[in-house]
């Protein structure tokens, strides 16, 4: 289930640097196309089984596991790393399973953020796309133009 799955958080350094409202647009879109397999493949082992919120909670423990197994040192992820990979998660991983029109992808998203915020010791939340390419505002001579 879910091999490799960490590749997911590879291109962590281009992704979240320079982030404005184009990129992220496009990254967003990148991120998505790239990794469709996998979101699709979540989402597929969720609808065929019959406990959803169990097959939500092994994707979650599968996913989770990997990344931080992928990226700890002695049992444990530096500070910047973790946070980087944080933003991962809440600027794409969330947004793009949300994207999916799937009837349980909440169920995976609430799953996976639960999962994650137990494994790597932290407090992160998820929003959709729309709220979170909002929140980006585009300034010049330091008023906000958008």
């Amino acid at each position: 289930m879910l091999d490799n799955v960490s590749i997911m958080m590879e291109d962590k350094l281009v992704a979240l640097s320079g982030l404005k409202k184009e990129r992220y647009e496009s990254n967003v879109e990148v991120f998505g196309e790239k990794h469709a397999a996998y979101f699709d493949e979540m989402l597929g082992i969720v609808a065929e089984s019959e406990d959803k919120e169990a097959a939500a909670a092994a994707i979650a423990e599968c996913f989770v596991t990997q990344v931080f197994d992928a990226y700890s040192k002695n049992g444990k992820v530096k500070s910047r790393l973790q946070m980087d990979l944080n933003y991962m998660m809440i600027y794409y991983f969330f947004p793009v399973m949300l994207l999916k029109e799937d009837e349980n992808r909440t169920l995976i998203c609430d799953a996976v953020r639960d999962k994650w915020n137990e494994v790597f010791r932290t407090t992160i939340n998820y929003a959709d796309y729309e709220t979170i390419k909002s929140g980006f505002k585009r300034k010049i001579f330091g008023f906000i133009i958008e």
